[in-house]
This record gives structure tokens, C-alpha cells and sequence, in this order.
């Protein structure tokens, strides 16, 4: 009998011995899942941190390229006031010139028809206004022409800076632009390239992407910046096992791509 109870001891304490080793292992695996847990979330807390920040860079960037493109078109606008006061002030001087003349040629009219008898008497005075008049066209043709050099310096300065806004649209989305990715953002699915606005980058333009001869996938982009842009990658494009990386090669197709 003793035996039998010292059998079920022994039994026992196997029994606990056991349980006690499984509670042990279940309390490990749970610590290390547990840790494995809070090790993702701080990576992907780390990760949330980048985004935002390179969200907020992408923000400023934006705000800086509006205040730009702001000061160009006030600029525009300064030059065709410019212009269009100096037009005036070239048609009201030439209008004056003209009165000028007509005015000179009436004095020189009246003084020819005089008799000669009272020539004498009046000869003076018509004499001086018609210097008088003649001093005035001198004032008034200077005057002309020093508005209008100003009309013409400001017209030079509109042309030249729509010529370069023509030449700068004339990039704009050309086939054949290469580039390179600076940087990548997995988590999303977005990436940096060299290519900006003074490149030829436009909203919404399709972008290969290129690693060697291989085709990685196809991006479109999203933002301008003067030197940069900002593409999605197409994640439906993407070559099976690949991912795009830092320093591939991009390329603009010349085509766009509509928003979604």
C-alpha cells in the first residue's frame, strides 16, 4: 500500500513537474512574441516618424515652389503695367507732338500770309511763339523717344522671359528624360527622383524604372519640385520579387497618366 502511495506521488510531481515546464515554455514564447510585438511597433513607429517628416519636407517644398511661382506672376504683371503705362504715355506724347505741329505750322502759315506793312508789328511776336512752339516739339519728341525706349526695354524683358517659359514647356514631359531614384519609401510606395521642373518633370507624367536592361516598374508623378519630384510607384507593375531602389534608373516615357 505504501508503495502504491509513493508510485502516486511520484506520479504526481512528474505531473507538475511537467505542467510547471509547459507554463515556463507557453511564458518564454509569450515574452518573446511580446517583444518581437513591441520591436515592430517601434520600427514602425520610427518608420511613421520618417514619413511625416519627409511628408512635412515635401509640404514646404510645395509652399516654396507656390510662393515662386507667385513672385514670377506678380512679376508678369508688374512688366505688362509697365508696358501698358508706357504705351499710353507714348500715344498722350505723340498725341501732343502732333498738336505741336499743327499748332507750329499755323503760326508759320499766319506769319507767311501777313502784309508786309504790318509784318513789322507782329513779326516779334509770332516769331516767338513759333520758337516757343519749336522748343516744345524738341521737348516733346524727347520725351517720346525716352518713353518708348522704356515701352521697348520693358518688352524685351517679357519676351525674353516668355521665351524661357517656352523653352522650359518644350521639356516638359519629353520622352527620353533619365533620371535616377534618391530615395524610397516602402511603407508608401513612393520614391524621390532627380528630375525636376528645370528638368522637364510634370504632374501625372508615367516613369519607368529601370534596373540594368530590366524593367522594375512603373511610377507616376506626383509632385514638382525645381530640382526633384515626387512618383507613386504602380505597385500592379511592379517584376515579380523586385522592389524599387536607390540609384535605379528612371526614365520618362513622354506619356501621361490620368488621376485616379
Amino acid at each position: 500500500m505504501a508503495k502504491i502511495f509513493l508510485v502516486l506521488s511520484l506520479i504526481a510531481s512528474l505531473a507538475a513537474g511537467y505542467f510547471a515546464w509547459q507554463t515556463i515554455q507557453k511564458t518564454q514564447e509569450v515574452q518573446k512574441n511580446l517583444t518581437k510585438t513591441q520591436n515592430t511597433l517601434k520600427d514602425t513607429q520610427t518608420q511613421l516618424s520618417k514619413t511625416k517628416d519627409q511628408l512635412k519636407d515635401t509640404q514646404d517644398q510645395l509652399t516654396a515652389t507656390k510662393t515662386q511661382l507667385d513672385a514670377k506672376i506678380a512679376e508678369n504683371q508688374t512688366l505688362q503695367t509697365k508696358i501698358d503705362e508706357q504705351t499710353k504715355t507714348i500715344a498722350d506724347t505723340q498725341a501732343q507732338l502732333t498738336q505741336a505741329q499743327t499748332d507750329l505750322k499755323a503760326a508759320q502759315d499766319e506769319l507767311a500770309a501777313l502784309k508786309p506793312a504790318k509784318a513789322g508789328d507782329v513779326k516779334s511776336a509770332i516769331q516767338q511763339k513759333i520758337d516757343d512752339l519749336t522748343a516744345q516739339l524738341a521737348e516733346k519728341d524727347t520725351l517720346l523717344k525716352a518713353a518708348q525706349a522704356k515701352a521697348d526695354e520693358a518688352e524685351q524683358r517679357a519676351t525674353a522671359m516668355a521665351e524661357k517659359e517656352s523653352k522650359r514647356q518644350a521639356l516638359l514631359n519629353k520622352p527620353g528624360i533619365e533620371g535616377q531614384v534618391l530615395a524610397v519609401n516602402q511603407g508608401w510606395n513612393f520614391a524621390v527622383i532627380s528630375i525636376g521642373d528645370k528638368q522637364g518633370s510634370m504632374a501625372n507624367a508615367e516613369v519607368l524604372v529601370k534596373r540594368g536592361d530590366t524593367l522594375i516598374a512603373k511610377m507616376k508623378v506626383t509632385t514638382v519640385e525645381p530640382s526633384t519630384s515626387i512618383a507613386d510607384i504602380e505597385t500592379e507593375t511592379l517584376a515579380k520579387g523586385q522592389r524599387v531602389m536607390p540609384g535605379d534608373r528612371v526614365i520618362f516615357t513622354g506619356q501621361s497618366i490620368k488621376a485616379q
